[in-house]
């Protein structure tokens, strides 16, 4: 973990999706408090509309295209490869692995804030955790409006 804490402060390359993917990777080795405050910062992050949504341009492109399959785009795929979308991830996974009371109001708190984010790639992700938590009972009682 202390690889992790030397790169986070480089100004002159973005490191946040493979800082977030090295700690997901690492999720049941108990993440420290102030890694999990790091993914937070990351996930709660200004939205890279040139990134979370490039789905929609690439989308329009690949539809003129023969090779297009489809499968290669859109929110869910610009969810798992952008830094917020990677972010959120590792922090859902992280806190899943804490398994208190605590940990699980503040999933649920970011998936809320998720649902709500004009990114549609971040939409996407609190989807797949609401389901996720939606199937191992995690929250009985409670809803997330998802704004489209």
């Amino acid at each position: 973990m202390e690889v992790i804490r030397r790169f986070v402060p480089q100004e002159k390359r973005d490191m946040r999706a493979a800082i977030s993917s090295a700690l997901e990777k690492r999720a049941s080795a108990a993440i420290s408090d102030d890694l999990v405050d790091l993914l937070e910062s990351y996930a709660r992050g200004p939205m890279e509309e040139q990134r979370e949504d490039s789905w929609r341009t690439s989308e329009r492109e690949h539809n003129r295209s023969e090779w297009h399959d489809g499968l290669n785009s859109g929110p869910y795929i610009s969810y798992l490869n952008s830094a917020r979308g990677t972010a959120f991830r590792s922090l859902m996974r992280a806190l899943d692995e804490r398994g208190d009371v605590q940990s699980r109001e503040r999933k649920w708190s970011l998936i809320e804030f998720a649902a709500s984010d004009p990114s549609s790639a971040l939409r996407a992700g609190a989807i797949e955790r609401i389901d996720v938590s939606a199937s191992s009972g995690s929250r009985a009682s409670g809803h997330v409006v998802l704004n489209s």
